[in-house]
């Protein structure tokens, strides 16, 4: 069931300035913020590993308040470091465009069009459409197999760090606080061998996404 170690996705924050009511993550009501003691247990605990890319979400991530002392802290570990951010709070923070190889800016329409029409062109700004997903759990009753067939078609495998747990994909975290199934392993020392024995299936078996037209 390894997908190998194509990127680290590391989460700042629960926050957002938007807030919107059909994100996929829906925990604008937590109050998690990733500690700088946090990212630099992930720096030495996540150095070794043989992830080329390291991918930088939230939350919007620019909503941390040490977001630039973090991605300094992040370029030094990898050379490539790139972002998931609405773009509506990075006219505050430009000395990072430069630092980060590719910025995916989500397009919002409605909510984030200035942020859109600045940034848009840079030649690191990849700008994307508003994924649409269903509901994260919305069929518990996958079999096995129907489950293991989604894990290999999904986009979103990857080694996801919220704090100190690491999750099988980026959407373990919010469905593991939504229906209680234990998805992650800690942040330690010889943590990748208990992460290579981490069942990616009950995520799968709750986790439903939908590429719909201009999604």
């Amino acid at each position: 069931m390894d997908k190998g170690f194509n990127f680290l996705s590391i989460y700042l924050t629960h926050q957002c300035n938007l807030n919107c009511d059909f994100c996929a993550q829906r925990v604008w009501d937590s109050d998690y913020e990733i500690t700088m003691e946090q990212v630099e247990r992930f720096c030495t605990l996540c150095n070794d590993v043989p992830a080329p890319f390291i991918r930088i979400s939230g939350g919007e991530p620019l909503a941390h308040p040490n977001i630039e002392d973090i991605i300094d802290m992040l370029v030094h570990m990898r050379s490539r470091v790139g972002m998931f951010t609405n773009g509506t709070l990075l006219h505050h923070h430009e000395s990072i465009i430069g630092k980060l190889e590719i910025i995916q800016l989500t397009q919002y329409e409605g909510r984030n069009d200035e942020a859109v029409a600045r940034y848009r062109n840079l030649p690191n700004v990849n700008l994307i459409k508003r994924p649409y997903y269903d509901n994260p759990h919305l069929d518990p009753d996958y079999t096995v197999d129907e489950a293991r067939y989604l894990y290999s078609k999904c986009v979103f495998g990857a080694i996801t760090v919220v704090g100190d747990n690491v999750y099988g994909c980026c959407r373990g975290e919010p469905i593991e606080r939504f229906i209680g199934i234990p998805l992650h392993v800690k942040l330690k020392e010889n943590w990748v061998e208990e992460y290579k024995r981490l069942d990616p299936l009950p995520a799968c078996q709750h986790c439903v996404l939908v590429k719909r037209e201009n999604g």
